[in-house]
């Protein structure tokens, strides 16, 4: 299980639809609300190039583009809990 911490909010609409994110060794993350979950919301989590963030961040990649260019080759789903997402990388 990897903890990514919730560093910014990039999009709110009655809760966090779209945020930033860092690891323990300073990997960039972007997670998009799916679902809520019976005891937590569940984000898709992709690891992003902080280049490609900036580029998102103003506006020149849209999120679909960020997210199929994913560092990692994949996504991870992610339960958030208060203080961190524990990503099930199982």
């Amino acid at each position: 299980m990897r903890a990514i911490r919730h560093t910014s909010t990039l999009a709110y609409c009655d809760g966090v639809q779209v945020f930033e994110g860092r690891d323990t060794s300073g990997g960039r993350y972007v997670g998009v609300w799916v679902e809520a979950a019976a005891d937590a919301d569940r984000y898709l989590v992709a690891g992003v190039a902080p280049e490609r963030l900036r580029e998102f961040r103003a506006g020149g990649v849209d999120l679909r583009t960020l997210l199929l260019d994913a560092r990692g080759g994949g996504w991870l789903l992610a339960d958030v809990i208060p203080t961190a997402v524990d990503v099930d990388s199982s």
